[in-house]
């Protein structure tokens, strides 16, 4: 994906996010820019995020 439309998708959701009150930390926005380049699968980043938010509980 070219860095500008991924930057845009990025932004965006950073956008959204800071509506409900959240911020992206910098692990957040690594793994999207690792799925927008095709680094990692979807099923990889779903079980990225699941070990992330085990780990807080």
């Amino acid at each position: 994906m070219p860095k500008e439309e991924k930057n845009k998708i990025i932004n965006n959701i950073k956008a959204t996010m800071a509506i409900e009150n959240q911020k992206l930390n910098d692990s957040d926005i690594q793994l999207l820019e690792d799925f927008a380049d095709d680094k990692i699968s979807m099923e990889e980043a779903m079980n990225l995020i699941k070990n992330m938010i085990l780990r807080k509980v």
